[in-house]
């Protein structure tokens, strides 16, 4: 039998049916996804408990209860859990400390092994289905917030509303701000513009549209500098594999297309962007450049472990509420100098590793991992003007690389299995 043969083989295995389990896990999936960077819904029980937390919760009950919870051995990860628990024992604040912990913990267990072991159970197909529903579903509502906000002056209940800035409206559906929505759509819109031009995937092309609306009505900075880093970026990687004079007046396209966009929306481009242009570096970032100094002064008063999850305002003031303004710096300074590589050698593993699988096997699998972990760096790259290494989207896309790996994982071994036994 050909190699040709074995990668078209299937295994004559049963269909499963459905269940009642099945389809539970199928909602609690779908709302966890469309709720994921739901910081401003809780329930208040003595702690704020997030909906999203709760449905988190629910689905990995649900899934153990299926017997699809899987946990598999991960050394980053490993090594992020240990060396944050040595942080939280040398911590200025132990108790406060502590329950930091059981945050990060639950991003691990509750979070990433969450979406992982659905994506093993349900595949990735089925996952997208829902993940790419409920940005849909997210663009509709943030649309008809932006209408009814400009036209009435109403805002849907239980949705932020940001007020306007400059008189430029702002919205962030549940988010915590703009930026933060933003942020997460960019990671949607990385993943859809790289498989339209890059894969030449015609199906993303509503969601490239979708993202860009989600991205604009956000009227965020962050979101607008993500976008056109994430554009550059593909716009290489596209003119990398083979030149032509179609690219090339793509570019030109591209650059019309940023003038059209200026002249526009001037006012927007200026309050947001613009200004980064007009005053020093700090002023118009919101004074997060001394900020990042006074981060890393931190750090570098407590280098091996930090100050401890979650102490960095006690550190500094004695105010639980102060936080640092850039993930890496909060890392270095809370949790240590070890646990800051540990976190990031995950997101340098998954590069490192997709290339090579879309190398060896260059297939429909790969392909998707590919721009998965292009998302990621562009999303890890954005998410430096901002705090929140334990942001749930953000464990949930390691989960879904980490999920596809898996698949593509077993592909092999079942190729390989089939090719020996014939």
């Amino acid at each position: 039998m050909t190699m040709e043969n074995i990668s078209t083989l299937k295994l004559d295995t049963p269909i499963k049916k459905t269940t009642t389990l099945d389809f539970l896990i199928h909602v609690l999936c779908f709302l966890s996804v469309l709720f994921i960077g739901a910081d401003v819904l809780g329930i208040n029980v003595g702690v704020n408990i997030r909906i999203d937390q709760l449905f988190l919760t629910l689905l990995t009950a649900c899934l153990i209860l299926n017997n699809s919870y899987r946990v598999k051995r991960s050394w980053p990860i490993i090594i992020f859990l240990l060396t944050t628990l040595l942080s939280t024992f040398f911590a200025i604040n132990v108790i406060r400390a502590s329950i930091y912990y059981l945050s990060i913990v639950f991003n691990v267990f509750i979070v990433f092994y969450c979406f992982t072991s659905y994506i093993n159970c349900y595949g990735i197909n089925k996952f997208f289905k829902i993940f790419r529903n409920t940005l849909y579903l997210q663009t509709v509502l943030i649309v008809i917030q932006f209408l009814l906000k400009v036209s009435l002056g109403l805002n849907i209940p239980l949705l932020q509303d940001y007020g306007y800035y400059f008189g430029i409206p702002r919205f962030c559906l549940w988010f915590y701000e703009p930026s933060y929505f933003a942020t997460y759509f960019l990671f949607w819109f990385t993943l859809s513009f790289y498989n339209l031009v890059i894969y030449k995937n015609k199906g993303y092309l509503k969601d490239v549209t979708l993202a860009l609306i989600g991205i604009f009505l956000s009227t965020s900075g962050t979101g607008y500098i993500g976008m056109f880093f994430a554009v550059a970026l593909i716009y290489l990687i596209w003119i990398f594999k083979s030149i032509s004079l179609k690219k090339i007046l793509v570019m030109f396209l591209i650059i019309a297309l940023g003038f059209l966009f200026y002249f526009l929306f001037k006012n927007v481009f200026d309050t947001f962007v613009g200004r980064i242009f007009e005053v020093d570096l700090n002023t118009a970032t919101g004074g997060r450049v001394e900020q990042w100094a006074e981060t890393y002064n931190v750090f570098k008063e407590n280098i091996l472990f930090g100050v401890g999850p979650g102490c960095y305002g006690l550190y500094l003031t004695g105010n639980t509420e102060l936080v640092p303004s850039n993930v890496t710096l909060e890392l270095m300074a809370t949790t240590g100098l070890f646990a800051a590589l540990a976190f990031y050698s995950l997101t340098v593993a998954y590069v490192v590793y997709s290339y090579r699988l879309n190398k060896k096997y260059n297939n429909k699998d790969t392909h998707l991992l590919i721009s998965l972990v292009t998302s990621l760096i562009v999303f890890t790259f954005i998410l430096q003007v901002n705090q929140g290494y334990l942001r749930l989207y953000h464990w949930m896309f390691f989960g879904i690389i980490e999920g596809l790996i898996c698949i593509i994982r077993a592909d092999v071994t079942n190729d390989n299995r089939n090719f020996n036994q014939n």
